[in-house]
């Protein structure tokens, strides 16, 4: 009878430098297998964790997460993978991610055992990894130790939560290491799990897992022959293949299901977005945010137009009516803190003066359809005056809304370079971070990089379009195409940060960037756009003036007569040599015309 197995270790291209496939490559095969589980357990971290979650509901296959650990006890270290159960085991996952990172070393992740048992509720720890400590030990007949070790984590974790793993690459040592792996076991009265722990989907793949060793090593294929994987055997197996390969151990096999049968109630991605809350903004005794909110906007309302006159009284209600509704005073508040800390910035800068209201001289500019808000005009997230303009709601916030809106808020670089470390230093490294993003390998760094993997002549590179049909560069070539577009790593957006009220290490792991002080979460997010306010000083010095920009004129005739003459030089947008022409055509008299002259310029 077929004992039954699913893969539980599969490692993804976000195995950074080892992992040789894609999330979606991994869960096709899968699929093509017949398997009704997978998981992806790759090292340091659940960068691509939400993206293999999406790939397996598309293909209608259970996902299971967890993550490679390095854990250090004393002056030894090995692998240890984790599972995540439910939401404590994911949440807690996250934060050994995390402490790895922050305790560790941020290019080398390495978790001390100590932080092991007070983060064990919901994870289940797999032991066994051939380069782990646990199998280390057995091959050197250190019994002792290795049962200390095993009934040192089956008190941490629970017995029923501790398996050991048991994996047959058809490498030598394998067998022998299985057999022991398996006494110890019934020794110490815990569970084997079988797994191939595969580092790519199909054979194809196994001479760029051992290229991307080399390049991750900076190093030749032969100058590290012995860190290289023994054979090709290292793929997504199929069940009939792990049956074969360890037919004396059926119940690992079984186990394999268990496991993904207790893990199955758990979604990672329900468990985020019910897990997620906006960052608390603390309110004056007697305020709640509603009520501070519409306090704020008030006062403002009165500097901007010299009173609440019935368009603005109007205006405002509707607009409060719909925060109150989808519960967006919050929301608001924060992104006025956020603005609030970037005015400290800019008068430490010596920009503008601590007389000036935030929304004459707002430090940031918005941007898109959030513009719209008359709330956000008044409490400084937009220099446009959607009243002035006859701007609608609708785009950005209705009533039948089901999102959250969308407020992009851009800074000039000398701001935004002080503010990220001020919004850390407001609301704690775990609640304020980066958002991540991953950089992918190019072709002439691929070429490049290969090319020293494989040993071939730096001094060719350069020509190497020619050296397509040559021995060895036609490897290279082959590898380069199935190479590009991987990603290389984590490295921090331009500017896009997350805040959270909810600690985002329970959610999602958070490591520190290259630059000191800040950190970066392990997900990606689309990027924005910098922007630039140095002539505001400029104009100050010059006419000791400072200029309200929330009420400049955009019908200004004599900044459009310039702009009719192509006088466009450094002005953004409308400077390049195509421009000059086509402006100078069309001489706009007003922003509206001149959007229409140059489609990438926006009222915002």
């Amino acid at each position: 009878m077929s004992a039954g197995f699913v893969e539980l270790c599969a490692h993804s291209w976000y195995s950074f430098g080892a992992g040789a496939s894609s999330p979606a490559e991994l869960v096709d095969r899968a699929g093509y297998y017949g398997y009704p589980t997978l998981g992806l357990t790759d090292v340091s971290n659940l960068c691509g964790a939400l993206d293999f979650v999406q790939e397996c509901r598309s293909a209608g296959i259970g996902a299971v997460l967890g993550a490679d650990l390095t854990v250090r006890e004393g002056d030894r270290m090995g692998p240890v993978t984790f599972i995540a159960e439910n939401g404590a085991g994911y949440s807690n996952l996250c934060r050994l991610i995390s402490l790895a990172y922050v305790t560790g070393g941020r290019t080398t992740p390495v978790l001390d055992v100590r932080f092991l048992e007070p983060h064990a509720e919901g994870l289940i720890a797999l032991l066994g990894d051939p380069d782990g400590l646990l199998a280390a030990d057995i091959s050197a007949g250190h019994w002792s130790m290795a049962e200390g070790r095993a009934k040192q984590y089956a008190g941490w974790f629970g017995a029923g939560s501790v398996f050991l793993g048991l994996q047959q690459h058809l490498a030598h040592g394998d067998t022998v290491r299985n057999e022991r792996m398996s006494q110890l076991a019934e020794r110490c009265r815990l569970g084997c799990v079988a797994t191939n722990a595969p580092w790519y989907h199909d054979t194809s793949r196994a001479r760029l897992h051992d290229s991307l060793t080399a390049m991750r090593m900076n190093s030749s294929l032969s100058e590290i022959r012995n860190s290289l994987k023994v054979n090709c055997n290292y793929d997504l197996q199929t069940r009939d293949v792990m049956e074969q390969r360890l037919r004396k151990y059926p119940e690992s096999l079984t186990n394999t299901l268990v496991l993904a049968e207790r893990c199955s109630n758990f979604s990672a991605l329900d468990f985020v977005t019910s897990s997620y809350r906006f960052p608390d903004v603390p309110t004056p005794p007697g305020h709640d945010a509603q009520s501070w909110l519409e306090r704020l906007c008030e006062e403002s309302a009165a500097r901007r137009y010299g009173g609440v006159d019935r368009r603005v009284r109007e205006r405002l209600d509707e607009e409060f009516e719909l925060i109150r509704k989808h519960g967006l005073a919050g929301f608001f508040l924060v992104y006025h803190r956020v603005v609030e800390l970037a005015r400290e910035v800019m008068l430490e800068l010596g920009w503008g003066h601590q007389e000036t209201p935030l929304e004459w001289l707002p430090p940031g500019r918005g941007r898109g359809s959030s513009v719209s808000m008359l709330v956000g005009y008044l409490i400084g997230l937009s220099h446009v005056d959607p009243l002035d303009y006859g701007l609608a709601l609708d785009r950005f916030l209705s009533s039948e809304s089901t999102s959250m809106p969308d407020i992009d808020l851009d800074f000039p670089r000398d701001i935004r370079e002080r503010l990220i470390l001020r919004i850390i230093e407001e609301w704690g490294w775990d609640h304020a971070v980066l958002t991540g993003m991953f950089p992918t390998y190019k072709a002439r760094g691929v070429i490049r990089g290969l090319g020293k993997a494989l040993g071939l002549p730096p001094d060719e590179l350069p020509g190497y379009a020619e050296l397509v049909k040559r021995p060895g560069w036609d490897r290279l070539f082959a590898l380069a195409d199935s190479l590009q577009g991987f990603p290389k790593g984590v490295a921090q957006h331009p500017g896009g940060m997350l805040l959270s009220s909810t600690a985002l290490t329970d959610f999602m792991p958070v490591q520190p960037a290259a630059i000191a002080g800040r950190y970066i979460g392990q997900w990606d997010k689309e990027s924005v756009d910098d922007a630039g306010m140095q002539a505001v000083r400029l104009v100050r010095n010059r006419t000791g003036v400072e200029p309200d920009l929330s009420r400049i004129d955009y019908r200004e005739k004599d900044v459009f007569d310039d702009l009719g003459r192509g006088d466009t030089v450094g002005v953004f947008q409308v400077e390049s040599a195509a421009q000059m022409q086509t402006i100078v055509r069309m001489h706009p008299e007003d922003i509206y015309e001149l959007a229409l002259e140059s489609p990438r310029y926006a009222l915002a």
